[in-house]
């Protein structure tokens, strides 16, 4: 009980940061836009350090992941799995421009194995047996799995949060 519970509730924090993710890329163009106004007296908030944002990258890249790599073993078909493909894609690049030379081709491996996956998405009406659209989405996802968790391990000691 408490497994599906702890399970239940990193879909829905996963599902929301898939949400979220969304509505800041739609967000976006409207950043330039007059209608945004600020406050003057406002102070600016401090930045985080490259280390900061890179480790944050890195936690919501995995709930990500972890939301694409669920939504593969629920029945809730592939919309799920390609919006989280494609938001992973996004977060993956932004990750690459904050991580050093170091970790670069693991987000690098990551990109292309999310890009596999979406490829594969794109093209499941090309395979004629529901069997090969399985084995197909199987095997993209296992890729996916062990580009995240390459990843994980190598930045757990800079990001602790990342186990």
């Amino acid at each position: 009980m408490y497994i599906q519970q702890r399970t239940a509730n990193r879909m829905e924090r996963a599902r929301l940061v898939v949400i979220a993710l969304m509505l800041a890329l739609a967000a976006v163009p409207m950043l330039g836009s007059p209608l945004v106004a600020q406050e003057s007296s406002a102070q600016p908030s401090p930045s985080p350090t490259a280390a900061e944002a890179a480790c944050s990258s890195a936690g919501d890249l995995r709930l990500i992941v972890d939301f694409t790599l669920d939504s593969v073993e629920s029945d809730s078909g592939l919309v799920p799995v390609l919006v989280g493909t494609i938001a992973g894609l996004s977060e993956a690049r932004v990750l690459a421009g904050l991580v050093g030379e170091t970790y670069r081709p693991l987000v690098e491996d990551l990109i292309v194995s999310l890009q596999d996956l979406r490829t594969m998405i794109d093209g499941l009406g090309d395979l004629e047996t529901a069997g090969a659209k399985l084995a197909s989405v199987g095997e993209a996802v296992t890729d996916v799995g062990n580009a995240m968790d390459a990843l994980a391990i190598q930045l757990r000691t800079p990001c602790p949060d990342l186990a």
